[in-house]
């Protein structure tokens, strides 16, 4: 996958070789994991900021050193390693839980706070569209009824989910 071949070409100090992903996506997002599940890198941007591949670019060196949550990613990691990334696509302001979908991924926006839940993200067992958007809420640091308060952007995205 191209997302894991540009990470081993950063891994390798060289610089990442041409892609031909000229489309802007409206965001994307790198997450990698270990064997066991547990996140060892999870960056990226809900802007369309870019062409895919520049922000791939952008994310994929992030993710290798930039998420401050975590060390800077060995070369001997890679391998072991799931990579998923996330292609954003379609965005549209939202209201409230009744216009979401499974596949959605959500920006939440008031003031200075914001946060991006991919659907990934969800904990639960059966999705719930009320459930997501307070988890929502709360991974951009704000109260789970947040999305209710006028002053609270919601943006909604058809999330495309690309293994490696």
């Amino acid at each position: 996958m191209l997302a894991r071949r540009m990470l081993a070409e950063i891994l390798a100090g060289q610089e990442p070789g041409p892609v031909g992903w000229d489309d802007a996506p409206a965001g994307l997002f790198l997450t990698l994991r270990n064997a066991s599940g547990r996140v060892r890198a999870s960056i990226g941007t809900s802007r369309a900021e870019a062409t895919g591949a520049e922000l791939l670019r952008r994310i994929a060196r992030a993710a290798v050193g930039d998420d401050p949550r975590f060390p800077p990613l060995q070369a001997g990691e890679l391998e072991s390693l799931s990579v998923t990334l996330w292609e954003l696509v379609d965005p549209r302001s939202v209201r409230g839980p009744e216009e979401l979908r499974p596949d959605d991924a959500v920006r939440v926006e008031r003031g200075r706070l914001s946060g991006v839940f991919l659907p990934e993200n969800y904990v639960g067992e059966t999705w719930d569209a009320a459930v997501f958007l307070r988890q929502a809420c709360r991974r951009a640091g704000l109260e789970a009824e947040a999305w209710g308060d006028p002053e609270t952007r919601l943006t909604a995205f058809r999330a495309r989910r690309h293994d490696a």
